[in-house]
């Protein structure tokens, strides 16, 4: 259901879809119930922006963040002493290059 809700192209469906599913999850679920009403607005927002699919659906995943993360942290471990904080954002800065290459190949 919930991937459904995210399919869809109207907030508003969508957002009844995963009211019905939070419904049905509050006996046997309850914290699951509690995050997704929680979280709706934020679930929402890519959807009632009115994105193409394919963006939406590259939005919905976390692994582009994740793999940025993963590089940020492979090429910053390579520093001993950070000396200010202007040297951790370059440092940043390259490894978020590197990914960004790494996404574009």
């Amino acid at each position: 259901m919930l991937r459904q809700a995210w399919e869809l192209d109207d907030a508003d469906k969508a957002e009844k879809l995963m009211r019905n599913l939070a419904q049905r999850l509050e006996r046997d679920a309850p914290g699951v119930c509690a995050s997704i009403l929680e979280g709706l607005d934020e679930i929402l927002t890519v959807t009632r922006l009115g994105l193409p699919a394919e963006l939406r659906r590259s939005l919905a995943c976390t692994n582009i963040v994740e793999n940025m993360m993963g590089t940020v942290r492979r090429v910053c471990r390579n520093v001993k002493r950070w000396h200010s904080a202007s040297m951790a954002l370059r440092w940043t800065a390259a490894a978020m290059d590197e990914a960004a290459r790494a996404f574009a190949s």
